[in-house]
């Protein structure tokens, strides 16, 4: 194997990797044996014909994929060895040249590590939300909790706002049943706008042992093309209505609900203590966002696109995996939003890279206040994550292997640079002006440009 390396622009490198004819051909001889059992040639055996017959009959091309996988993981970690690479993202591969006759060259370009050009960061003042609790914030978790425990009690009166049915329904649509618009003894909650509008507020009034029907319309946003924007027809046989009878707010309830407390005066102030913290917790994180936004501007950075695009990809993703959460595909939430895939993607760039540069921000007041984390800041880690996977420290730091030992003793690291930037701020209770929106030249001009950047995210499929 031969190997050069090349210094590119955007602070990235590119390693042009050469795998000798002779391991090549060990390569796709190990690819044929990986895949000889789905080979049908005339006058053999499936999976008996040998390695020059099944290579003349179906051609080299056949084993390149398998081949370039048993060679590419090692030629590159190989490479990457030879020249003291450091690499800060996943690699692009690109198969240059290929061939039993003369082996496979190709390269490998990745980002490295960014450099920042730190800006200041020492008395900066920003917006840190205020972290008191109203009463009526106690008042409502109190309220919440009474909710959980509450009964659903028969009543004999017409459907109102609050209660639950129970009934029977069926949906048509120009008098044929559709898909999704049946159920018998379902529950519903009058008011939590589980069905579409007008179906809640259509039950209202009626009683018991009542059958109607709803004639209603599906809004034209409707995640179902069949039925966006459709008139139909709900029959409804409404079984039983129950009313919420929630239990009484007093020292006996408490007992029931909590360990610790044995007073409602007791349990109250416990709740206002976590709700502090709570919202201490996330006005430190606010404030912090607020600074490094500021910190983001005044650095300067040199930093490889390819970074930016592969956090295009896990934003989009991240979005994927909450509309499938809420029961939707991608392509449904974009054809909502009126946006293609493309364009989707181009607004990407922009949050994308902003989110980097805070990362990296912090990253660089880490090391230039020289940071690192204690073997107790560690230990604290490793404490926090197998609480929260229900596992006993020790057990879960048995399992634990030095990549990820690192990667919480680098989260340690992090927050006492957060910290750190808090106690040279100045917090103040001003919340930060929006910026003023974009001119549509401005706006055009933007669009054309992370277009031009999006084409190399395209290059590879994202996961939805």
């Amino acid at each position: 194997m031969a190997s050069n390396i090349e210094k590119l622009d955007h602070n990235e490198e590119k390693l042009t990797i050469q795998v000798s004819k002779e391991d090549f051909s060990q390569a796709m001889h190990k690819a044929y044996n990986k895949n000889k059992q789905y080979f049908n040639i005339p006058g053999f055996r499936k999976g008996k014909a040998p390695f020059p017959i099944v290579l003349n009959y179906y051609g080299e091309s056949a084993f390149y994929e398998d081949a370039i996988d048993f060679v590419l993981d090692d030629a590159y970690k190989a490479a990457l060895k030879e020249h003291d690479a450091k690499p800060f993202s996943q690699p692009e591969i690109d198969v240059e040249e290929i061939g039993m006759d003369k082996g496979v060259t190709f390269t490998a370009r990745y980002a490295l590590k960014p450099v920042v050009k730190l800006g200041d960061y020492k008395g900066l003042k920003a917006y840190r939300p205020s972290v008191e609790v109203e009463e009526s914030e106690i008042d409502k978790q109190l309220d919440d909790k009474r909710l959980e425990l509450a009964r659903l009690v028969p009543v004999e009166r017409p459907v109102a706002e609050g209660d639950f049915v129970v009934m029977d329904y069926k949906g048509t649509k120009d008098g044929v049943a559709f898909d999704g618009g049946s159920a018998e003894d379902h529950t519903l909650e009058i008011g939590s706008g589980q069905f579409i509008p007008g179906f809640e507020d259509g039950l209202i009034g009626h009683s018991a042992g009542e059958e109607f029907d709803l004639d209603l319309t599906f809004p034209e946003q409707y995640h179902s093309e069949d039925l966006a924007g459709q008139a139909v027809v709900f029959h409804v046989n409404l079984k039983e209505v129950k009313e919420r009878q929630l239990p009484d707010l007093d020292d006996e309830f408490i007992k029931d609900i909590s360990e610790d407390c044995d007073t409602v005066e007791a349990y109250k102030a416990d709740l206002r203590k976590k709700l502090e913290e709570k919202r201490t917790t996330e006005a430190d994180r606010e404030f912090e966002e607020h600074l490094l936004d500021q910190i983001a501007k005044n650095s300067e950075y040199e930093m490889s696109h390819l970074l930016i695009h592969d956090e295009m990809h896990r934003l989009f993703n991240q979005q994927a995996q909450m509309m499938m959460y809420y029961g939707m595909r991608m392509e449904d939430y974009l054809r909502m939003m009126g946006m293609t895939r493309d364009q989707y993607m181009a607004s990407l760039h922009e949050p994308a890279e902003h989110s980097l540069k805070k990362a990296y921000a912090l990253e660089a007041i880490a090391e230039a206040e020289g940071l690192e984390a204690t073997d107790e800041e560690i230990e604290t880690e490793i404490a926090n994550l197998a609480t929260a996977y229900g596992m006993e420290k020790d057990k879960f730091a048995e399992n634990m292997d030095e990549d990820q030992r690192q990667s919480l003793a680098d989260q340690a690291r992090l927050k006492k640079a957060a910290e750190i930037l808090r106690s040279y701020s100045e917090a103040t209770d001003e919340p930060p002006v929006e910026e003023e929106p974009e001119t549509e030249a401005e706006e055009a001009e933007d669009q054309k440009v992370e277009n031009q950047e999006t084409q190399d995210a395209e290059a590879e499929p994202v996961e939805e």
